[in-house]
């Protein structure tokens, strides 16, 4: 019955894939950690008597996680595509040469 709230099957160029809800809500949480990490939050402000800064290094340390987790969900999603997938040539090839597209635009932004 707790998969009744996790998950929902969607239907997606004819394939039948289960939206993740327990993903998806810890996604949320590392993006609001990335946002943290990259804004200190804290700067400046005085809470209960400790300084801004401690809690900004506390939000640091302990939000480290978001990068990673992003890294293994994209890796795990794109596994499950993979095996999913009718064609995993095609779909992989497809994958990659999009990703080889959107690096190339990023050298030539910086050359």
């Amino acid at each position: 019955m707790l998969t009744k709230y996790f998950f929902i099957n969607l239907k997606v160029w004819g394939v039948f894939l289960e939206r993740n809800y327990a993903i998806d809500y810890f996604k949320f949480w590392a993006i609001f950690f990335v946002v943290c990490i990259h804004t200190s939050p804290f700067s400046g402000v005085n809470i209960l008597g400790v300084e801004g800064h401690y809690l900004n290094l506390l939000i640091k340390t302990f939000a480290r996680f978001g990068v990673p987790f992003f890294f293994v969900v994209s890796g795990f999603l794109f596994g499950q595509k993979i095996l999913t997938s009718n064609n995993t040539g095609d779909y992989f090839n497809k994958y990659f040469l999009r990703s080889l597209w959107l690096v190339s635009k990023n050298v030539k932004g910086y050359c």
